[in-house]
């Protein structure tokens, strides 16, 4: 009992030191770019209102990007924290996670200096290479002992129920969806980047601006490919929860 007492201890200090990480690299990012973009810019709604122009959507595009990863990566350390029992170490944050998340940052951070729809694609195309590699080295490296550990946990809980809750998350981590994303992402990045950096496609789309059609693309790319893991992670969310009720009736 004072081990587990111990690790929930811990396991507390872990989940709070991600989301103070998340938080300040995320406040890091959305005051330092606000500051570049905007200080001594007169704000004009007139090209909001009246066209969709591709600055705006290439705006939007990483309005979107940066509010679904800042999100995201808060409600993924929860649901950890919600069914980790027990901790490697002291509760401290993995090193190499940490670098993982300021690289990240970095590299977002540097997409938004990218507002030409051209040289974007290629930056955007950079990122989902990065992010697939420390996905991997993540998943494989970083948050896969955590799993281990706790698996072994599970194997002598009685309650289903409560072992349910962990597959879940773990199946969210490990499912195949992830490589599928990835996949379909850079079958995606790739054929933009070839139509934003040469005149091949020109021919076919003359009647069309080629740096709004590509900023289109992005958007397209963006919400797409941020819906996929939202898809996942909301059924990760409501099967955690509804498990949750399920529970605490069973207790009552």
């Amino acid at each position: 009992m004072n081990t587990y007492k111990s690790d929930e201890r811990k396991l507390f200090i872990l989940v709070n030191k991600s989301k103070k990480l998340i938080a300040i690299l995320a406040a890091l990012i959305g005051i330092i770019f606000s500051w570049l973009k905007f200080e001594g810019i007169e704000i004009d709604i007139d090209p909001i209102v009246n066209q969709f122009s591709t600055e705006l959507l290439i705006q939007f595009s990483i309005i979107v990007l940066y509010f679904s990863w800042i999100g995201g990566t808060t409600l993924d350390a929860t649901d950890h924290g919600e069914v980790f029992f027990k901790v490697i170490g002291k509760g401290s944050l993995p090193k190499l996670g940490i670098f993982i998340a300021v690289v990240i940052s970095l590299a977002f951070f540097t997409i938004c200096f990218f507002w030409s729809s051209r040289f974007l694609s290629i930056a955007l195309l950079a990122f989902w290479t990065l992010n697939c590699l420390f996905w991997i080295l993540f998943s494989k490296i970083v948050i896969k002992p955590f799993f281990v550990i706790n698996s072994d946990f599970y194997s002598n809980e009685g309650n289903d129920l409560i072992k349910k809750k962990f597959e879940i998350v773990e199946n969210f981590m490990y499912n195949n969806w992830h490589i599928y994303r990835f996949s379909f992402g850079f079958l995606f990045l790739i054929p933009t980047v070839i139509l934003s950096q040469s005149n091949y496609f020109d021919s076919l789309i003359k009647s069309i601006d080629k740096e709004f059609l590509v900023a289109s693309l992005i958007l397209i790319f963006v919400i797409v490919f941020e819906m996929w893991t939202w898809y996942f992670r909301l059924k990760r969310i409501f099967s955690l929860r509804l498990l949750s009720e399920i529970i605490d009736n069973m207790n009552v």
